[in-house]
């Protein structure tokens, strides 16, 4: 009736999520632009990933929110633009 099975490990690319690491490049490369990190179908997976985005890189200068649209959940983030004084 039951057997001892190990399930298979989850890899990053059966997801097609999309490397936080390199997001985190490309926003330091359009400071102060918006841009869509990912759309997850899972609302709270969506926004687990803006706040401990948001609690890992917010004194590094970079902002994360979500916004729900249509039942999904998509990821943005932004660098900061340094205020010279």
């Amino acid at each position: 009736m039951f057997e001892i099975v190990t399930p298979a490990v989850i890899k990053r690319s059966d997801r097609n999520v999309p490397s936080f690491s390199a997001f985190l490049k490309f926003l330091d490369s359009n400071p102060g632009h918006w841009c869509m990190f990912y759309t997850y179908a899972n609302c709270y997976s969506g926004n687990q990933q803006a706040y401990r985005a948001n609690k890992k890189y917010k004194d590094k200068g970079y902002t994360f929110t979500s916004r729900k649209v249509n039942g999904l959940v998509s990821v943005y983030g932004k660098k900061n633009l340094e205020i010279l004084d």
